[in-house]
């Protein structure tokens, strides 16, 4: 992504375990987008046994200076949507998350033209 600062790039799951490093690379590259599909299931919130540092960066991304490149991601038909939607909607994010979404559809067709 350093390397082509002009291209977009989409990092789906951001980190698992490794939150810490992809929440850093989005903070510092302006062309990484993410989302946390299979990391909030498994690791955050949406899980029976959550790690709270997972769970204290998703909610630290959701009010960050990157906040408008998250994206919401499920892993559908793996992970029920009907979690994350909820989940989103506790954290006040499901407006935020479908406005970068299309955010990102119009970067998408500006850069593709």
């Amino acid at each position: 992504a350093r390397a082509f600062p002009d291209k977009l790039f989409i990092f789906p799951h951001a980190g698992g375990y490794l939150i810490n490093d992809f929440m850093k690379i989005c903070h510092f590259q302006a062309n990484i987008w993410m989302d946390f599909s299979f990391t909030h299931t498994n690791y955050g919130g949406i899980s029976k046994n959550p790690l709270p540092l997972v769970e204290d960066c998703i909610g630290y991304a959701l009010k960050s200076k990157f906040n408008d490149r998250l994206l919401l991601g499920s892993d559908y038909p793996f992970f029920a949507q009907e979690a994350v939607f909820d989940y989103y909607r506790e954290h006040n994010a499901l407006g935020m998350l479908n406005d970068n979404f299309l955010k990102l559809c119009d970067l998408f067709m500006i850069k593709s033209s």
